[in-house]
This record gives C-alpha cells, structure tokens and sequence, in this order.
C-alpha cells in the first residue's frame, strides 16, 4: 500500500501540482481517479468518505486528510525537505518580484503561502528577503490583508 493517495484527476490544475510535487520528490504515491465532470464530488457518499467540502485534490496520509493545494504542497515540503522558502528567498535576494521588477501572476500565485504562516507552521519571517517582497506586495495600491479581503468564520 503507498504511503500517500492523491484524490485527483487530469484536468485539475490543482491536483497536477500536488501529483508534480510528489513524483518530482519520489514519494510512494498512488492516484485515484475522482469522476469531477460526472458529479462524483457531489455525491454525499464521496463527501462522507473524501472531503465534504466535495473539493479536488485530495491528499491522504498517515490517517490525515488534507484539501487545498497550497496546504498539501506545504504539508509534502515539511515532510520531503524540499527547502522551497530557502530557494524563494535565495531568487528574492535578485529581483524585487518572482518574474523581474513587477508584479506578476507568478508573484499572486505564492502569496497565499506567507501571508497566513499560522496555517501552515512554517516561520516565514526568518527569511529576509521574503519578507521584503511581501512588503513591497502590500504596497500596492489596493493590497488587503486575506481577512479583511474576504468573509471568514469569524466575522
């Protein structure tokens, strides 16, 4: 029996992330395939036994059950020793944003991962050049924090 199963299908992005990340690190992995387009995610049964939430991908390991792809992907770093902060941080050391000198979708696509380190564990702040890249984020006209840019369980 493999040590991980990843819920997922072809056509979702987020499940080809969290598949990448652990063929690319040679984990003990099995998918399952989840029949989104014909509803199985809909069923209250997969919900009971999968996620609730009906929500793709889904990763199983050691008893655990974990939804989102930025979570899983935080979770298999923190287990693989990928040291994907310490390589972020070094490419920041560079260039004010992930592509060059602007904001671009590269640069969105990671700011769900440091702007709430509280779920994930992870001590964002040790990495100086992370950080200076999140300021200049918050600079930008506009820019919210994720509590106060949409509605949470708190209010």
């Amino acid at each position: 029996m493999a040590e991980y199963t990843l819920h997922c299908f072809a056509e979702s992005g987020n499940a080809y992330k969290a598949a990448l990340m652990l063929q690319l690190t040679g984990q003990d992995w099995v998918p399952v395939f989840v029949d989104f387009f014909h509803g199985q995610t809909r069923g209250q049964d997969w919900r009971d036994a999968v996620n609730e939430q009906g929500e793709v991908p889904v990763l199983e390991h050691a008893g655990e059950k974990l939804t989102q792809s930025a979570l899983i992907l935080d979770y298999l770093a923190e287990r693989t020793g990928q040291a994907a902060y310490q390589i972020v941080d070094a490419h920041l050391a560079k260039t004010p944003f992930m592509v060059g000198g602007r904001l671009t979708i590269a640069d969105l696509s990671l700011a769900g991962y440091v702007y709430m380190p509280e779920d994930t564990g992870l001590a964002v702040a040790e990495f100086g050049h992370i950080e200076a890249w999140k300021q200049r984020i918050q600079d930008m006209p506009g820019w919210k924090h994720p509590y106060d840019l949409m509605p949470n369980a708190a209010g």
